[in-house]
């Protein structure tokens, strides 16, 4: 993927994703995002590949909530009418659960809903455990670190 040709999009599925294998044993998911600003809603055709792919279909569903980084890919076809059409998709690079969409699938074999953003408690502990370990590290190394009630300087970037 070029340095200049990379999009991030938040939003919701369109649809269920689409799982299919390929020839060559490789699974890919096809999917759809809304995206909404203050003004639009964008819809956006997205496409992952490998375990990426494989994980997005098993666990999402119409109205996930997710968070799509990848390449703007052109997709230019002709229709059998003769028609060109010149549109996009995004190669997925990163994908990400943002929250559960109502009445999302159930993990197979258990009986209970599967929240892929969940954590386990020692992976949580660890964390902690890291978050204090950083924060030790930087009072040590007397950091700025602003007065408490003193409002930060503004910076022009």
């Amino acid at each position: 993927m070029g340095a200049g040709n990379h999009v991030s999009f938040y939003g919701n599925l369109t649809r269920d994703p689409e799982l299919k294998v390929t020839k060559n044993n490789k699974s890919v998911t096809s999917f759809s995002i809304a995206v909404n600003d203050w003004k639009d809603t964008i819809f956006i055709n997205c496409e992952a590949w490998g375990k990426q792919a494989e994980s997005i279909a098993e666990y999402c569903v119409k109205g996930s909530p997710v968070i799509v980084e990848g390449a703007l890919k052109e997709n230019k076809y002709t229709k059998q009418d003769g028609t060109e059409v010149d549109n996009f998709k995004v190669w997925v690079s990163s994908f990400k659960f943002a929250g559960k969409a109502e009445g999302g699938k159930k993990k197979e074999n258990q009986g209970e809903a599967y929240d892929p953003n969940e954590k386990a408690e020692d992976q949580v502990a660890e964390e902690k455990k890291d978050k204090e370990k950083f924060e030790n590290e930087m009072k040590k190394d007397n950091f700025y670190k602003p007065e408490e009630g003193v409002a930060e300087p503004d910076v022009p970037f």
